[in-house]
């Protein structure tokens, strides 16, 4: 459906559950189902800290940080989300990120090398594991990353989507 389709509907027990362009339901999911059916993606359970018109706070408890995301999300202070990140939005660096927030730091667990993109599974201090996807432009082309690697994990401030239901 998301490479012959212009207009989607995902459904859950006979309900839709969103409609829209394959790259809205996949870059915009309205919920945490829509978000694991589409596609692979990392989810983080957390409460909203601030909810401002510039931003938002997410404290989650697998991250030293709260999550920055740089827009409002008219939610409430203390309300529980998840926060949807696709494994292709995550950069992954040996060295600390001059970022203040949406970092964390990690170990690879675990590497598939499937010819265009390579998947990594960097295991946080916290203990929650993540999926990061890469392109590989050359052969092996990833700073040399290998098991076992300390690494850190960082994203943009609008690469993720704050889901409320």
């Amino acid at each position: 459906a998301m490479t012959m389709a212009n207009r989607i509907a995902v459904m859950e027990a006979g309900r839709i559950r969103q409609i829209g362009t394959p790259d809205e339901i996949y870059e915009q999911p309205n919920s945490r189902y829509t978000a694991e059916f589409i596609g692979s993606v990392n989810l983080f359970n957390g409460k909203i800290d601030k909810d401002e018109k510039d931003f938002v706070t997410i404290v989650c408890p697998a991250l030293p940080d709260p999550i920055y995301v740089a827009h409002g999300v008219t939610g409430f202070e203390g309300m529980d989300v998840a926060f949807a990140l696709r494994p292709e939005k995550i950069k992954i660096t040996k060295d600390e990120p001059d970022m203040p927030h949406n970092k964390a730091h990690g170990s690879i667990e675990d590497i598939a090398y499937f010819g265009s993109h390579s998947v990594y599974h960097v295991r946080l201090d916290g203990g929650m594991k993540l999926l990061c996807h890469f392109a590989n432009r050359r052969r092996w082309d990833s700073e040399g990353f290998t098991w076992n690697d300390k690494v850190w994990v960082s994203w943009g401030d609008l690469e993720g989507v704050v889901l409320t239901s």
